[in-house]
């Protein structure tokens, strides 16, 4: 399972170890919140965090299963989805959770596979965060 998300070894081996703790409650200090919605019907509000196209093409969250199921369903319909990242400390700051019928079709927690990769996810959610207030 070399070079494979955690997310992807959890969702294929977890049985197995007979536990239920997800990559992102074992690894807390790499955790993030994902969020997607369909490019149509959500909006993509700043508190769901960067859009994950901002992201360098090799960073790991495009690899993470979730992203990959949600962008393989739109692809099969012919829908256009928006896919955002935050950190969870950041979320919750948030105005107010997602509702999944209204404001978005899916969100779950995931990790990234390296510090250096949450850090650079942090300094674009805070960059995003001073544009929004010089905008205001």
């Amino acid at each position: 399972m070399l070079g494979v998300h955690p997310q992807a070894v959890f969702e294929t081996c977890a049985h197995l170890a007979g536990h239920g703790n997800t990559p992102a409650r074992q690894r807390p200090d790499l955790a993030v919140v994902l969020t997607a919605g369909l490019a149509a019907e959500h909006d993509m509000r700043g508190e769901y965090g960067i859009d994950i196209e901002d992201l360098n093409p090799g960073h790991s969250l495009r690899t993470e299963p979730g992203v990959r199921r949600v962008r393989d369903a739109a692809e099969l319909v012919g829908d256009d989805v928006w896919i955002t990242v935050t950190s969870p400390g950041d979320f919750e700051g948030a105005e107010s959770d997602p509702t999944p019928e209204v404001d978005a079709i899916q969100q779950w927690a995931s990790v990234v596979l390296h510090p250096v990769e949450l850090t650079w996810v942090r300094e674009m959610l805070a960059l995003n965060a001073s544009d929004r207030e010089a905008d205001d």
